[in-house]
């Protein structure tokens, strides 16, 4: 009996001592998320009390100086200091406001585990500096203004506990947060994706390596490639990683399925829980956009048709090679590379031995349009293209814009023509680049504009023959355009270009009226020499009939209409009322008059 009766009075305080345990666990689980709190006249704060397991009253010691909603939220009213308090049934948490005049932030204790900030709220203009107690458990940062706030942003270094003080030097007053770092992110130092090759990735032809860095160890790193639509494309578990140290993983291209990816994809790492996102986007082909190639100067696209030719204008920075003829006739391109897209890359038309073309273009204006500062065309040859400029200010066969090189190009029997008032060139309308060991060989029909293999050479063409017949209109189209240029090689050579040993037999034929104030220059070579004509030859038919039938003020010679620069070492052929340059205060020095051949009175 004795045993029953210990038996049962162990049983009560069991119970009992669970009770009060329970009790007690409760009790402690109520907690008010602030103690101390500043914030600025008008500014706000949250007070948050968890684990209450009734209704929260909200009450303030002084309403002058802070009122407190039902939520918990305090407002700064007017400098001083207030005591804010929770009741929660019979028990009382409170938490001290101090209210500044200047400024105030938006809570007095932060925990940390990743990046994070507070928020500053300004009522006056203030000069606020922060200085942090232990500067290796947590970093600060002044983020942007917004309105009359501005984020103070913490970075977690090291687990612990420091307290950051701001002073505002104009009147002492200071703010003070105290900061708990619990964890310490895993941050990604370097994430990037490369190409074997530096080409495009285009599946079976070159690999994806994709390297990250880490500032510090992790036991677990994933690799992850997202689509567009957020989809994973491939997973790589990287597993325990040092810290500091490149990790590398070579993809083929090939997705979860095992089926070649074709599309965009970015990449996120987790690492023991914390994500990095690189948002740039990277691009995969499952084959190659061109007959086959990666795009770089060893492995260039090669270019077999019209579809391919188009598809360049995708991939302005790549390198091509041309690796057949390729027809036009039932094909109609618009200019490929524009302003806004330059060619930056190469484009080859002979690879080994054999030169292909491009044959029976037909357009309104340049097949290549606009080439960059670092764009090449090399062995491109036109052949039998007709250009219908009619309506366009500009049109011209290979290029309208030339800010690179083209080297060695050929134009062969090509026909520009023109209803308006277009600027004509064979070869391209504004060089600002080199043209070198060109050949051209063409018709041009405009009214009243000008014309020529090149309008406008900035720079050099080098070793250029032209052989063209530039046909010019006069009309009443001209009548706001004072001065016209017609030149075999260039209309205009400005002040810093040169023009060097090229040589021009094209014939220049002009009729029709010229309106004042319009005035034409014409030149076997260039229409107006601003810079340097040397050596080369000006070889072509520029007899007195051929502007017999051109009324108003005009201007022609064997070798520039204009000369307001330099020429020099220039073979010509003399004829009947021609001079070498019809106008003009520019130098002439060693000329080679021809008179073998002479084509006066032809």
């Amino acid at each position: 009996m004795k045993k029953f009766y210990q038996f049962i009075v162990g049983c009560v305080l069991l119970a009992v001592s669970l009770c009060i345990g329970h009790s007690t666990q409760t009790q402690a689980a109520v907690r008010l998320n602030q103690t101390n709190a500043t914030i600025c006249i008008g500014g706000k704060t949250t007070l948050e009390v968890s684990g209450a397991a009734g209704p929260v009253k909200w009450t303030t010691s002084n309403k002058k100086v802070a009122k407190v909603g039902s939520a918990g939220v305090v407002t700064g009213i007017s400098k001083g200091e207030a005591m804010i308090t929770a009741a929660v049934g019979k028990t009382k948490y409170q938490c001290r406001v101090i209210v500044n005049e200047t400024y105030g932030a938006s809570i007095s204790s932060v925990t940390l585990k990743r990046e994070s900030s507070v928020l500053f709220t300004f009522t006056k203009d203030a000069v606020v500096s922060y200085k942090i107690q232990d500067p290796d458990i947590c970093g600060a940062e002044w983020g942007r203004w917004s309105g009359n706030e501005i984020p103070l942003n913490l970075t977690p270094k090291k687990v612990g506990v420091t307290y950051i003080t701001c002073s505002n030097g104009a009147n002492q007053e200071t703010v003070r947060i105290r900061v708990r770092v619990q964890k310490v992110p895993v941050n990604m130092l370097h994430l990037l994706a490369e190409t074997s090759d530096g080409g495009d990735f285009i599946c079976g032809e070159n690999k994806m390596k994709i390297t990250l860095r880490q500032d510090r160890k992790s036991a677990n790193t994933i690799l992850y490639l997202i689509g567009r639509n957020g989809e994973t494309i491939r997973t790589k578990e990287f597993g325990a990683v040092a810290a500091r140290k490149n990790h590398s993983f070579l993809w083929d291209g090939k997705d979860e399925k095992g089926v070649d990816y074709e599309g965009e994809f970015r990449l996120k790492v987790v690492a023991d829980g914390y994500t990095t996102r690189n948002w740039h986007y990277y691009r995969s082909y499952a084959k190659s956009p061109f007959f086959s190639g990666t795009g770089t100067r060893d492995h260039p696209y090669q270019v077999t048709s019209a579809e391919h030719l188009e598809r360049m204008a995708q991939f302005p920075s790549r390198h091509f090679v041309q690796t057949q003829d390729i027809d036009l006739r039932s094909d109609i391109i618009s200019q490929i590379f524009s302003e806004e897209h330059p060619f930056m890359g190469t484009y080859n038309a002979k690879p080994q031995e054999q030169n292909f073309k491009i044959l029976h273009y037909n357009g309104n204006t340049s097949l290549f349009g606009v080439i960059g500062v670092e764009g090449e065309l090399n062995d491109v040859i036109i052949s039998d293209a007709r250009i219908t400029g009619t309506g366009q200010e500009q049109s011209a066969v290979l290029a309208e814009v030339n800010q690179g090189m083209l080297m060695n190009c050929a134009i062969e029997e090509a026909v520009i023509y023109s209803a308006s008032a277009t600027d004509a060139a064979l070869l391209a309308v504004e060089n600002s680049g080199i043209i070198d060991r060109c050949r051209v060989h063409g018709t041009i029909y405009t009214y009243g504009c000008m014309a020529g293999g090149v309008i406008y050479n900035r720079q050099r063409v080098i070793r250029t023959k032209v052989e063209a017949d530039l046909n010019l209109s006069a009309s009443g189209e001209v009548a706001n355009k004072e001065e016209l240029y017609v030149g075999g090689i260039a209309a205009v050579n400005e002040q810093t270009a040169f023009i060097d040993a090229c040589e021009s037999n094209s014939k220049i034929q002009a009729a029709g009226t010229l309106h004042t104030p319009s005035r034409l220059y014409m030149g076997g070579i260039v229409g107006r020499n601003a810079g340097q004509v040397r050596d080369g030859g000006a070889l072509g038919q520029f007899p007195l009939e051929s502007t017999s039938n051109l009324v108003g003020e005009s201007n022609g010679g064997m070798i520039a209409g204009e000369n307001d620069g330099m020429i020099t070492g220039v073979t010509y052929y003399e004829t009947t009322g021609r001079k070498t340059s019809a106008t003009g205060s520019g130098r002439e020095n060693s000329l080679k008059p021809l008179r073998n051949g002479n084509v006066e009175g032809a």
